[in-house]
C-alpha cells in the first residue's frame, strides 16, 4: 500500500505565495522499493558468514606459507 505524498515545506520564491510554495510533493516509494528488513538482515548475516569463510581460508593459507 503506498503512502501518500508527503508535502514539502519551503520558502516561498520572489512573487510566489506560501501556498504555491508547499506545492511540490517528495517522490513516493514503489513498493519494489520499499525498505525489505528481512532482506537487508538476510544479507548482513550471509555477508558475515562470508567473511568468516574468507577469514578461516585466509588463515589456512597463513599456515600453509608458515609450514614451506
Amino acid at each position: 500500500m503506498p503512502e501518500e505524498p508527503q508535502q514539502v515545506a519551503e520558502a516561498p520564491v520572489d512573487g510566489e505565495t506560501p501556498e504555491e510554495a508547499v506545492d511540490e510533493q517528495l517522490p513516493t516509494q514503489t513498493p519494489d522499493e520499499e525498505f525489505d528488513r528481512e532482506r537487508a538482515l538476510r544479507t548482513i548475516r550471509a555477508q558475515r558468514e562470508r567473511e568468516r569463510e574468507l577469514e578461516k581460508r585466509v588463515k589456512e593459507l597463513e599456515r600453509i606459507v608458515r609450514e614451506h
